[in-house]
């Protein structure tokens, strides 16, 4: 009688077992990995560019407009037609600035990034690449690209030298019309941008923004 009970208890734990084999996986069990978290870089990155959109605002003569944008490298492969901003940099007055003083070009991809050349001085004509700061105020374009959850790339070091693995752009240029309805971007940027830390990374960059002229 014993052996014959064992026997039951081993045969109803068998077919139990091949029940549950054949039940669909639960969700629980197939949880989507999380995310990574992000670097302290990509959030401060992610909070200073948050409010940095392609609304205008009338104050300061910006204007909606579009750009065709080009990015390649670093892991990034992107063109296509997106959202822009024309007009002045500054919205808000300063004891420096007032509404509408500076140039401001931006490009609004739709995965939260930008691509930006801005200054606090009015810019037109064949610009110099080359960012400059004298009496506390750009002279020179900032040139930018806001890479969503990673960081921002700029100008300042990447146009120095050839480096190992990385095309860099052999002649950047920056072309705003005198009305600053359009501009035209070539250039190479990097990342990090404030921060010699880690591997160089470049993203060449290649922009055209075309906005109406101010009324």
């Amino acid at each position: 009688m014993k052996y014959g009970c064992a026997a039951l208890l081993v045969l109803v734990a068998c077919k139990n077992n091949d029940a549950s084999s054949s039940k669909p996986l639960q969700s629980e069990q197939l949880a989507p990995a999380q995310p990574a978290a992000l670097s302290d870089t990509a959030k401060l990155a992610n909070d200073g560019w948050r409010n940095k959109t392609c609304t205008p605002d009338a104050a300061a003569g910006q204007r909606i407009g579009k750009a065709n944008v080009t990015l390649h490298g670093d892991g990034v492969d992107f063109t296509g037609d997106v959202p822009a901003l024309c007009g002045g940099l500054h919205s808000e007055a300063t004891k420096r600035f007032a509404v509408g003083d500076g140039t401001l070009f931006r490009a609004c991809l739709n995965d939260g990034s930008v691509v930006q050349v801005s200054a606090d001085v009015p810019l037109t004509g064949t610009v110099n690449t080359e960012f400059r700061y004298e009496n506390y105020k750009n002279v020179g374009p900032l040139i930018e690209f806001f890479r969503h959850d990673v960081g921002t790339y700029n100008q300042r070091e990447a146009n120095a030298e050839q480096r190992a693995g990385e095309t860099i752009e052999a002649q950047p240029s920056l072309v705003i019309d005198g009305e600053r309805t359009t501009a035209d971007l070539r250039i190479s940027l990097q990342w990090p941008a404030y921060k010699k830390v880690g591997p160089n990374r470049i993203i060449n960059a290649n922009v055209h923004w075309e906005c109406p002229a101010a009324k």
